[in-house]
């Protein structure tokens, strides 16, 4: 590796970070102007349903292409990934600051899921090859709890700016270009592994392709996390509304404690990485996610709401860091990308198939019904991730503090 590296680098930390926080900005941003977007283009055949696509293409494209950016993250290399995703980030996000046309408009938001499903996949993947072991559990812990403070910041940001122009929100993606020389200083600093080091990675056996099973399994339960926690900013104004609850205040505000809890846990994902098992961490989130869902169907009142809703967000906490530190822990070196972007595309497209899969739900068994039904679905969840993860051999964690392990 290249002598001048210091992965402990603060300024390499934020730029991984502040990377990770810009993919939540996606969909956050715009999502406040969507009513006046809609407005805009209400001479376009189909504007009610082409605009919605504004909010949900990035998504779309992020789940598709990921797995192609993984692959580019080993082929060509972490770095050249980041430099260009954030750059065709910056291009395409600033799209609808200029455009008229509504086709124009559509296709930059696709390239825009192009350029997040690359910076998410290579910023994760360069996690994993800057830190070990609990330092690595740390620094997902830090990438999860900064998306999601990020993500309230954006939206706030989205809904001023949107007092302004339905454009005003397309002005936060040029932060892309305030982070590109800060993190083109930055990645000097980090690891560069050329084609001898990783063939001398497969002479010392680190080259074993982990079980697909293994990789399957947790796919499934990134990808069933996100849907099941996406069922919450859907459907939520719904259900306030339906108890009595008109305010679109109380929903934004109420909407908050789960972003809040969120990030309080996974800010605090290296204490509870130290003293459970990955598998107890992961079977707990979707525990949490059947408590959280199935207290907010149950509810009569807007206390139990709070509840659930500080119970779905401890979920998202652990969900997240859990999932990439057990794959960044069974992924060889060679893999890190193509192993990671699997993560990411299960989360983003968890995310866009959330709507598809609620509203059908909704409409059979009413709002109520259809949280407690998403909380029976969580608890089955969580009981098979019990069930299977012990008949195998669970990672201890208490081994990272001791030797250091990946």
């Amino acid at each position: 590796m290249n002598q001048r590296i210091n992965p402990e680098s603060p300024l390499l930390l934020f730029a991984l970070l502040a990377g990770s926080s810009l993919t939540v900005m996606s969909g956050a941003a715009v999502s406040p102007a969507m009513p006046a977007i809609t407005a805009a283009f209400a001479d376009e055949p189909m504007a009610d349903f082409l605009t919605r696509l504004v909010l949900t293409m990035p998504a779309l494209f992020i789940a598709l292409c990921a797995p192609l950016g993984g692959l580019l993250v080993d082929r060509v290399g972490r770095k050249p990934v980041i430099v260009v995703a954030l750059t065709l980030y910056g291009l395409s996000g600033t799209v609808g600051l200029y455009t008229d046309s509504l086709t124009v408009l559509l296709a930059s938001r696709a390239l825009l899921g192009v350029a997040v499903g690359g910076l998410m996949t290579a910023c994760t993947t360069l996690i994993g090859d800057c830190y070990q072991g609990v330092r690595r559990s740390q620094v997902l812990g830090l990438q999860a709890s900064s998306a999601a403070i990020g993500g309230v910041v954006f939206l706030l940001g989205g809904g001023l700016l949107t007092e302004l122009s339905w454009r005003g929100p397309f002005t936060l993606y040029l932060a892309a270009f305030v982070l590109l020389p800060i993190t083109l200083i930055a990645l000097r600093q980090a690891p560069v592994y050329t084609p001898a080091q990783r063939a001398e990675a497969a002479a010392r056996g680190d080259q074993q392709r982990p079980a697909m099973a293994s990789l399957i399994g947790l796919y499934a339960c990134m990808l069933l996390g996100m849907g099941l926690f996406y069922v919450v900013p859907l459907q939520l104004p719904y259900r306030l509304h339906e108890l009595g609850y008109m305010s679109g205040a109380l929903a934004g505000a109420a909407l908050s404690v789960n972003t809040v809890c969120a990030a309080i846990l996974s800010f605090s994902y290296r204490q509870l990485y130290l003293r459970f098992p990955e598998w107890q961490l992961l079977a707990a989130s979707f525990f949490a996610i059947a408590g959280g869902l199935g207290l907010i169907g149950a509810a009569e009142g807007l206390p139990l709401i709070l509840t659930g809703l500080s119970f779905v967000g401890a979920a998202l906490g652990l969900l997240i860091p859990t999932v990439n530190q057990w794959l960044l822990r069974i992924a060889p070196l060679s893999m890190r990308g193509r192993i990671i972007s699997g993560s990411t595309a299960g989360l983003f497209l968890g995310q866009f198939l959330s709507p598809f899969l609620s509203q059908p739900l909704v409409g059979l068994t009413g709002l109520a019904g259809a949280f407690l039904a998403f909380s029976a679905l969580a608890l089955v969840v969580a009981v098979l991730v019990t069930v299977l993860a012990r008949r195998g051999r669970p990672h201890d964690p208490r081994t990272d503090a001791t030797r250091g392990a990946s």
